[in-house]
């Protein structure tokens, strides 16, 4: 395991439901990781990957499967089994929600940790001041057909059709479910966003839109393109840069 190289030697977790305690000398880098990093031209991390595997990154789940392509990276399980400085990008698309506040915090510190400088971070989230705002703006705007088309969707999704049962398609509905559906946690805006990067040490915080990249290296076809009949984008996307100083 020569070369690698740990910022802190233990990481304490507590959330009350799990607690971890990884002693950084006992972890040890899977092939597949230390394989990755020797031979990737531009070493990137595809964090929460889900079934999106892609071509060129270090994809990484909490759920994997033998022959997936995928490396177990679990935010109770801190430090990861990557070096500091190692990452050239990092890429997460409507993962964090999926997490308490506070381990999302810890883990971007480790994005941080494992990120080289001048290394680019893009997090996307579903955006919830859009899903407040269009509800607001339907209850003075009854009629407006395309945004409670939008609004009334997840009646459709597989993940909520229990949740919502019984529920009238009505917009509210879609506040629900975008709180408690789809296994979120915590839902952000852009404010709240941000201190996850400010915290742990980012900067050039910047908000970006779905066809806006810091390297065109993010246009990986995942973010919910805007929909066309109300014009509005669901995902807010930040990116940030490590600082080389």
């Amino acid at each position: 395991m020569d070369g690698l190289q740990f910022s802190s030697p233990v990481k304490v977790l507590k959330w009350g439901v799990k607690q971890a305690c990884v002693p950084v000398n006992k972890v040890l880098a899977p092939k597949q990781i230390q394989q990755y990093l020797a031979t990737a031209d531009k070493p990137r991390l595809h964090f929460g990957c889900s079934a999106r595997v892609e071509k060129g990154w270090l994809n990484s789940d909490i759920n994997i499967l033998p022959g997936t392509g995928r490396v177990l990276l679990d935010s109770t399980q801190l430090p990861w089994a990557i070096p500091d400085n190692s990452l050239d990008f990092i890429y997460l698309h409507h993962v964090l929600e999926h997490m308490p506040y506070m381990m999302a915090r810890d883990t971007f510190g480790e994005f941080f940790r494992i990120l080289k400088p001048g290394g680019i971070i893009r997090c996307v989230v579903p955006d919830m001041e859009l899903y407040i705002k269009g509800y607001l703006h339907h209850q003075k705007n009854p009629d407006d057909k395309g945004l409670e088309e939008f609004l009334t969707k997840d009646h459709a999704h597989p993940s909520t059709q229990d949740m919502l049962n019984g529920v009238p398609n009505h917009p509210v509905a879609a506040i629900n479910a975008v709180f408690y559906g789809h296994g979120h946690v915590f839902m952000y805006d852009e404010t709240v966003l941000r201190t996850h990067f400010d915290s742990v040490g980012f900067t050039n915080v910047v908000r970006r839109n779905t066809t806006e990249y810091g390297d065109p290296i993010f246009d990986l076809g995942h973010e919910h393109p805007v929909d066309p009949k109300v014009r509005w984008d669901i995902n807010l996307i930040l990116e940030a840069t490590k600082s080389a100083d």
